[in-house]
């Protein structure tokens, strides 16, 4: 058997992986009844991008993926399978490691049939498929600078109209005095939360890329600011890098983030008495983006996050 180089996930070229490579099994994929009854060899790639850096996994196997395990796991799949199309068969072993592995953020498979029944010379027949988890993200949005609506309104279009991105849903908009350096125009916050197909470094660049879209300057610390991206969570990583800390470690301390976070998750909306003390003020909804902006008895994801 020929040994076929392993094409590595385009998107995780920055990514931690580990390789799964020329593995063979008998099995009963095909669509021809023979081929369901005699079987045949077959042959796989498998490549697993992990969501967090192999590096995290300090030496203990619990952090990381066991490539054992999931070798046992792909066997009896492989020798229990009675998938008539290649297609199917991929398909359905890409949700099995998915559901078995949580670390285990995008994956590519390489099945092949060197022996198909086909009247020819080749070396294989094959399919292969690339695919990525979604996770549950959320994202605090702010701005002091104006207009600040559109300021915003720009920022979210730019993320619900990403095909990394699915489920969004966005909580109204509050204004909230400056924090950190108060002697500045006070913010307009809002908080959404979506689905992205993105590992956490990958979201991270793509939130401050839009940021430097928009126009953002940095003026320091709690300064004033055009539009501010923060990831507030990422399923329930717990992640600490030099650029990225997850959860966000100071979510519980902002207002203007719990406030419309929980609006969301909960669906609790605070009177304007409360929301005063507070130091908050409900603005209003994304009046530009009446076609994305979920009611409340339609925000399920939030429902699901909640649960």
């Amino acid at each position: 058997m020929p040994k076929y180089a392993i094409k590595m996930l385009e998107a995780s070229r920055n990514s931690d992986l580990i390789i799964l490579e020329g593995l063979k099994f008998f099995s009963h994929i095909g669509y021809f009844d023979f081929e369901q009854e005699n079987g045949q060899n077959f042959y796989l790639d498998i490549v697993l991008e992990l969501g967090r850096p192999l590096a995290m996994a300090n030496d203990e196997l619990e952090d990381s993926v066991n490539y054992g395990v999931v070798y046992e796991l792909v066997k009896q799949f492989m020798e229990a399978a009675r998938h008539r199309l290649l297609e199917a068969a991929v398909e359905d072993l890409a949700a099995l490691i998915f559901d078995r592995f949580v670390l285990v953020n995008g994956l590519q498979i390489r099945l092949m049939k060197p022996e198909a029944p086909i009247d020819g010379i080749f070396e294989n027949m094959a399919v292969e498929i690339s695919r990525r988890r979604w996770n549950q993200v959320g994202i605090a949005l702010g701005t002091n600078c104006e207009p600040r609506q559109d300021y915003l309104e720009q920022a979210v279009a730019r993320i619900f109209g990403s095909s990394d991105f699915q489920k969004q849903a966005l909580s109204l908009i509050y204004e909230s005095r400056a924090w950190g350096v108060v002697e500045q125009p006070d913010f307009l916050n809002a908080v959404m939360l979506a689905e992205t197909r993105l590992l956490p470094h990958e979201l991270l660049a793509y939130l401050k890329s839009i940021e430097e879209e928009l126009g953002r300057e940095h003026r320091g610390r709690w300064a004033q600011r055009e539009i501010d991206l923060d990831i507030l969570f990422y399923n329930d990583l717990e992640l600490r890098t030099t650029e990225l800390e997850l959860p966000h470690p100071r979510m519980e301390e902002r207002h203007f983030v719990m406030v419309p976070l929980r609006e969301l998750t909960a669906g609790i909306y605070l009177d304007a008495e409360t929301l005063e003390l507070l130091e908050l003020k409900r603005y209003g909804a994304f009046e530009n983006l009446h076609k994305f902006y979920r009611a409340s008895e339609e925000r399920k994801l939030g429902a699901d996050l909640e649960a």
